[in-house]
């Protein structure tokens, strides 16, 4: 067998077997973190373990689960009449476990030395950021609106809509292990800047994730609260589909 195809079996069946590895591990370590809280001198190192690996525990869970459920259920149309936003609920509950998470290095984290601590108190301060972020309004921000023009996207300053016609391909993936739907457009200056004047500011965030991801929009869709295959079956559906558009609303100023 040829050197590089047993490279690409590798890697297949590494990324197959990789998120059960990264929990089977995490477990492991809850176990010995458990162990050392009950242990006489180690408890402080132990409420540290346990509370690392555990949130590695949940992350790896959670893919796992994820996936096995990908591959069992077929994508349901994503409903339309309504502009698509954030889970803002799901943002602050991020933001308290990195409280939590971070609180928890900060007071137990001692027996790791000073760097474990200051690493506790720069998660703490991030999550304490994000709480107060979320309570404030200012995130998290993102907006996906289906229009008779095309699909819009929200940014803090600009929305950009693409044309159904200016689209060229459709596809599920990942991006950092996370769903995503990528977008491939006939022309990357195909596209509507909203307000008009943020067109550079569109045009540089559409050419960098092109030179990061090789389409010109990516779209990660658990933000949302759905699935990358249901969006990108629902987009699919309008850009082949033109008579389908009439039900679609006519477009909006982004907010």
């Amino acid at each position: 067998m040829p050197y590089n195809a047993r490279v690409s079996m590798a890697s297949e069946l590494w990324a197959k077997v990789k998120d059960w590895v990264w929990l089977a591990v995490s477990m492991a370590f809850v176990v010995i973190g458990a162990a050392m809280v009950v242990s006489e001198g180690h408890r402080n190192e132990g409420i540290v373990i346990v509370a690392l690996f555990g949130t590695c525990t949940v992350a790896a869970g959670l893919t796992v689960a994820r996936k096995l459920r990908s591959g069992s259920h077929a994508p349901r149309r994503v409903e339309v009449s309504t502009p698509l936003r954030p889970l803002r609920g799901r943002v602050f509950a991020l933001g308290l476990l990195l409280v939590g998470l971070g609180g928890v290095l900060l007071v137990f984290g001692a027996g790791f030395g000073g760097p474990m601590q200051g690493i506790g108190g720069l998660i703490t301060l991030t999550g304490i950021g994000v709480v107060v972020g979320v309570l404030a309004g200012v995130i998290p921000v993102g907006l996906i609106q289906f229009e008779r023009l095309g699909l819009r996207l929200g940014r803090r300053q600009y929305a950009v809509v693409v044309p159904w016609e200016g689209m060229s391909r459709v596809l599920v993936g990942e991006y950092y292990d996370t769903p995503a739907v990528f977008i491939t457009l006939l022309d990357s200056e195909q596209f509507v800047a909203d307000p008009p004047h943020r067109r550079n500011l569109a045009r540089k965030e559409i050419r960098r994730t092109e030179q990061w991801v090789g389409a010109q929009i990516l779209i990660m869709p658990t933000r949302y609260g759905l699935s990358a295959e249901s969006l990108a079956m629902t987009i699919e559906l309008y850009r082949a589909t033109p008579a389908a558009r009439s039900q679609l609303p006519p477009g909006s100023e982004p907010r």
